[in-house]
């Protein structure tokens, strides 16, 4: 192939892994990128006995793949069908994100992504068919391994899988040598084996979650049932059917529910860091979901398994198979839906999500209702999280006016803040999954909890497209735009513009408009609105973007920062009247920084000391004919009382403060 080579890039985003880290260890040292298919050269097959069995290796891998698939439907863009891709095949089919995003919401992300829990299942029902056929001893697990091997063939080689992998193949094999063995100490050299060979691991919620959970289970899980359920009375060890008496179901839903509420509360501290997630019935979600989709991994495993050697079964069976996932699907979304079940929480520091976790662990195994340390500690870490959560996002204060560009690509998405105000300026790209999870995730790693308003400059889809997304997670109550973007929707009802303010209607969303001469108080700022005047003179929806002028006084003097949407032309000409005062500290380049001589008229004419540009590649790439419009970023204090430069080529997760000293 043959393309640009460009060295790996840093992170673009707050709480975004550093992608040059993951990189360096899968061996990867560039990203090469080809202009046309035609840059691409088919190399003839390899020759030799090695690569002849590396090409049947593959082949029958793809084989044993194809068959297995037997299983999905034909169907397109189905809810059933999707799950079923993700919980046997780990594919992810376009248009699934919202469905794993709301599975996520109900504390069951496991179950879309295949995991240990997945290749549990598998050996489980793999080992109660061996019973069938009696006690088969040290051989039971090994038939087990060799079937949850073929099966791991055929799957994707992503981390999960492999971790997964890794703990139920270690485990069959400690149980096939028949030798009494630790647990724990099982468990601790499968991390540590995971750890030498993905080192970066260590830092995935995954792996954290993976045997973290497994360990709390392992040290925890019996104290807990017992204490939850005592007299319970457990079956480790069965032979079917005998086995299957009321007694045996009913151990078998208090284990169940004695893991979920364990699992959740161990859980529950470290993914509400990580994600801002909180599921408050995730154990009702489990209770209920996870039989249902226990039966249908069964069913499915058993459908693939006659799909390999006969695919029309397992075509057959693949209709019953989407109504069923389909079904599991409808009640998930009806949990959903349901008032109080997911709960957004702010980044909490990792002392508090450890503090949490040992607390909630100590109440479990030894905690009673007389125990005065437990409950001093207890009210001691409550305050603390309730302290974090009150003061999250806060900008500390010292600092009048912050914003920060996020690296949306194609669009545009600044967060600008001052006091205890939170605005996001323009909220989209021309990716539309930008609100999914790039947004969030950088608004969460910010520590930003709730984002009351958002301004809307004007109505391309590149600076709305992800705000439906946010809204409900980040609290959004008003959205402001422009008449132009109202007027927009009433001309084209079926359009982009239209459906966004009704679903903004939908969810309560207050829809309001700015035009030039109003002025907003903005926490401790003053934001004036210089453009568009009302009615907009302008034939251009870009020239109707709202431009706006945040103020702030410091110790040094009024700082200033000018943001101008997608204004070009004639919107800029206008704005640069012989007594107009735009004259500012920082700017937002106008239209992404199309460079266009009225454009770098008006850099020269507001005089900043820093410009942001919000673009994507091939634009923050492109060679500027001169100096002023070029894009910097702050990155120092300047003691000298100005505004520090430090030139970049790509603006992302950029922040800029106006401390009150008037030193930046």
């Amino acid at each position: 192939m043959k393309g640009i080579a460009r060295a790996i890039e840093p992170p673009s985003n707050p709480g975004q892994p550093d992608p040059r880290l993951w990189a360096a260890q899968s061996g990867q040292t560039v990203t090469l990128t080809a202009a046309s298919a035609a840059l691409v050269e088919v190399l003839p097959p390899a020759r030799g006995p090695v690569a002849s069995a590396a090409r049947a290796w593959r082949q029958s891998r793809a084989w044993l793949a194809r068959r297995a698939a037997a299983v999905l439907p034909e169907s397109e863009n189905s809810p059933g069908r999707a799950m079923l891709a993700a919980l046997l095949l780990g594919e992810r089919e376009l248009g699934a994100d919202e469905l794993r995003a709301t599975f996520a919401r109900q504390g069951l992300a496991h179950v879309l992504a295949i995991s240990g829990f997945h290749l549990a299942v598998m050996a489980g029902a793999a080992l109660f068919a061996v019973r069938l056929t009696g006690d088969r001893g040290r051989l039971e697990p090994l038939l087990v391994a060799v079937l949850v091997v073929l099966y791991v063939l055929i799957l994707p080689a992503r981390a999960p899988i492999l971790r997964a992998a890794t703990m139920v193949l270690a485990w069959l094999l400690a149980e096939s040598m028949g030798r009494r063995y630790d647990k724990r100490a099982l468990l601790a050299w499968v991390a540590i084996a995971v750890l030498v060979v993905r080192p970066m691991d260590l830092f995935s919620l995954g792996y954290q979650l993976t045997f973290g959970i497994t360990a709390a289970l392992i040290w925890f899980g019996a104290p807990v049932h017992a204490r939850l359920f005592p007299g319970a009375i457990s079956f480790d060890r069965y032979e079917p059917p005998d086995a299957f008496t009321r007694r045996w179901w009913i151990d078998r839903l208090t284990q169940l529910v004695s893991a979920s509420i364990l699992c959740w509360l161990v859980a529950t501290p470290l993914v509400a860091r990580s994600v801002g997630v909180i599921s408050p019935v995730a154990v009702v979600s489990t209770v209920v979901v996870v039989p249902l989709v226990t039966v249908l991994l069964w069913s499915s495993y058993a459908a693939m398994l006659v799909g390999v050697f006969v695919p029309p079964l397992a075509t057959a069976m693949s209709s019953v198979l989407e109504w069923c996932a389909h079904g599991v699907v409808t009640l998930v979304n009806i949990m959903d839906a349901a008032p109080l079940t997911t709960v957004y929480a702010p980044r909490f520091s990792l002392a508090l999500t450890a503090a949490l976790t040992v607390v909630v662990l100590l109440w479990l195994v030894r905690g009673r209702l007389k125990s005065p340390g437990l409950w001093a500690a207890t009210l001691l870490v409550v305050g603390w999280g309730w302290g974090e959560w009150r003061t999250a996002g806060r900008l500390p204060h010292d600092v009048a006016l912050r914003i920060d560009t996020l690296d949306v690509g194609n669009g545009t998405c600044h967060l600008v803040r001052s006091g205890d105000d939170v605005l996001l300026w323009d909220c989209g790209s021309l990716n539309p999954a930008i609100g999914v999870r790039t947004i969030p995730r950088a608004l969460h790693a910010l520590g930003v909890r709730r984002v009351p308003e958002v301004v809307l400059t004007h109505p391309n889809f590149d600076h709305y497209s992800g705000l439906l997304d946010v809204t409900e997670r980040f609290g959004v109550e008003r959205v402001w735009t422009t008449s132009t973007f109202l007027a927009r929707a009433d001309r084209d009802p079926g359009g982009a513009a239209a459906a966004c303010l009704r679903a903004l209607d939908r969810r309560g969303i207050e829809v309001g408009t700015w035009a030039a001469g109003e002025s907003l108080p903005f926490g401790n700022a003053l934001a004036t609105v210089l453009s568009p005047p009302e009615p907009p003179p302008f034939a251009s929806d870009n020239d109707t973007s709202i431009v706006a002028m945040f103020g702030v006084q410091t110790a040094a003097g009024e700082r200033r920062l000018l943001m101008t949407g997608d204004a070009q032309r004639e919107a800029l000409a206008a704005l640069m009247s012989p007594d107009a005062d735009l004259d500012a500290d920082v700017l937002e380049l106008p239209h992404h920084g199309s460079v266009q001589p009225t454009a770098m008229a008006f850099v020269d004419e507001v005089g900043p000391a820093v410009v942001l540009q919000s673009t994507g590649d091939a634009r923050a790439r492109y060679p500027l004919e001169r100096p002023a419009p070029r894009p910097h970023v702050v990155d120092h204090r300047d003691r000298r009382g100005g505004v520090g430069r430090v030139p970049a080529r790509r603006v992302g997760r950029e922040r800029i403060g106006a401390p009150r000293s008037g030193v930046s």
